[in-house]
């Protein structure tokens, strides 16, 4: 019976991440035709900035959207707003599919940005609650797993299709993913929150069907665990998740400006700078996704044993230093770009996936992790709007600075604020952020104040 609740619990929650494959597509997808839509012939003829202010379009959608999708996820659950996340995005690609304009493309951006939000704020909320202690970071570790599926399967049909075709195949991942999502419960700690005992224990049931003394037993611990008289009010006022909120952002907004975002942005571009060859340079883009994806599915396994702060401390410290190598690199050829040879491409190329590799494995993957297990049950998803509403003002911020920066000084002061961020970052995860790994959702909250 305990491996029939984990598995329902690997379905749940593989089912709730299908929402961040999603997130990583409506992100990433002018990514790897970045270079063809800003060139002669393209359907859609744009500026590098106006390249750069869609992209922010779904940063400023994300932002905006973030605090509303915490409260409606407050108020009527986590699964309803999961729910209208596919049909928004498919939506979007459908506008695009049925025009050919600028300005359709900046409205895309913007209600995408819903998504987004729904995707970072609750998908990481519904695994955690969901989820048992033990298997927790694992499963909460392939949030960001399934976010760099979603990029390598833009990279992989953007190389294959045509312009047209690309947006139809973008179709499938919110049609999939409603129709998948709408079997999965609903999380027993919104259940308990509502007041609607008996579907608490049906939801355990379901996701952990063991003796009933054990239903019983968690029923209880979580019974005692809901505050009724909470108020938003009190993410502000109560020290243990005024502390929770003010870790989280500073980490996130330091993830932000650490390249995380910038890079999944600007990758293809960098590389074709180098290169002067838009088609091997989605080839490197899709293969440094690729392994991303295989080192997030392999860190999330590995938080619950070697615990979630030690790891992010030291691969934020490392990823740091290999920003600092390609700032390097930059620097000094940065005025003869034309005359790289190729084991100074290789060596860009290598020191960028590692410092991405590495800053995912101590911020992207774990940071949506903490921050669901940081703040209580009626406070999660409003800290989580909350959060990810600064980091996605943030994130709007590093995408727009990037290019600017770039025109204006040079690509290697761009790394040179990545690595910067980076080694701050793991100075403020040692000293600041409390461990979680293998710990109830009570015990935290216990430990935290």
């Amino acid at each position: 019976m305990l491996n029939t609740g984990l598995a329902r619990q690997w379905l749940a929650s593989f089912s709730a991440a299908l929402c961040m494959a999603i997130a990583g597509t409506v992100f990433t997808w002018l990514t790897p035709i970045a270079v063809q839509l800003t060139s002669e012939g393209s359907p859609i003829r744009m500026t590098e900035v106006q390249r750069s202010w869609v992209t922010g379009c779904a940063s400023i959608g994300n932002t905006v959207s973030c605090i509303p999708i915490g409260i409606i996820a407050h108020r009527w659950g986590r699964k309803p707003i999961l729910l209208v996340a596919g049909p928004v995005a498919l939506l979007g690609w459908i506008l695009m599919i049925t025009t050919r304009s600028l300005q359709v493309l900046y409205f895309v951006g913007i209600i995408h940005g819903f998504t987004m939000a729904t995707a970072f704020c609750i998908s990481s909320v519904y695994i955690a609650e969901i989820a048992s202690p033990k298997i927790r970071g694992a499963l909460c570790g392939q949030f960001m797993t399934f976010y760099y599926l979603g990029l390598v399967y833009v990279d992989i049909i953007a190389y294959l299709t045509d312009y047209t075709v690309y947006l139809y195949l973008l179709t499938i991942l919110p049609i999939f993913y409603t129709v998948l999502f709408y079997f999965m419960p609903e999380t027993p700690y919104y259940l308990m929150k509502s007041g609607k005992d008996s579907k608490v224990v049906e939801s355990l049931n379901w996701l952990r069907p063991q003796k009933n003394s054990f239903v019983g037993e968690k029923f209880i611990e979580m019974k005692t665990s809901i505050n009724h008289d909470f108020s938003w009010k009190d993410l502000f006022l109560v020290k243990s998740q005024r502390r929770a909120m003010i870790i989280v952002i500073i980490a996130y907004c330091l993830k932000c400006f650490g390249g995380q975002i910038s890079l999944q942005v600007y990758t293809t571009q960098i590389l074709s700078t180098l290169t002067s060859n838009s088609d091997y340079s989605m080839i490197l883009t899709a293969v440094s996704n690729i392994i991303l994806c295989l080192t997030c599915f392999i860190s999330g396994f590995i938080s619950d044993t070697l615990g979630r702060r030690p790891v992010m401390y030291t691969t934020s410290f490392a990823s740091g230093i290999f920003h600092l190598i390609v700032m390097i690199y930059f620097f000094v050829y940065n005025s003869n770009l034309k005359t790289f040879s190729t084991i100074n491409l290789w060596i860009i190329f290598a020191s960028m996936t590692l410092a991405l590799i590495l800053g995912n494995a101590s911020m992207s993957i774990f940071l949506p992790t903490v921050s669901a297990e940081y703040f209580n049950t009626e406070g999660r998803t409003l800290g989580s709007g909350i959060v990810h509403a600064v980091a996605g003002l943030a994130a709007f911020t590093s995408i727009i600075a990037y290019q600017a920066i770039k025109d204006s000084i040079g690509d290697y002061f761009n790394f040179l604020i990545f690595a910067v961020c980076s080694i701050v970052a793991s100075i403020v995860i040692f000293y600041f952020v409390p461990e979680t790994a293998r710990k109830s959702l009570e015990r935290i909250q216990k430990e935290i104040e």
